[in-house]
């Protein structure tokens, strides 16, 4: 099990930004969503989800360690 974590850490990393942002993005059309419609992201909760979790998904990738060979320094 210890090896199964090292080995997809990144991919779990990211897989937990983008659940995360999938959460706040429907928490967000629950709690403030467009109440007429004309919102694009937020008059849905699909499309508010969907958001959510891409930007949870870049935001995980910019936190990512990424490793660099000593090549390239």
């Amino acid at each position: 099990m210890k090896q199964f974590f090292k080995k997809y850490a990144a991919t779990l990393f990211l897989a937990a930004f983008v659940i995360a942002g999938l959460a706040f993005g429907l928490g967000y059309y629950q709690w403030k969503g467009c109440a007429l419609g004309m919102c694009p992201i937020t008059s849905s909760p699909v499309f508010s989800a969907l958001y959510g979790s891409v930007m949870g998904g870049l935001l995980g990738y910019i936190l990512l360690p990424h490793k660099t060979s000593n090549s390239e320094r």
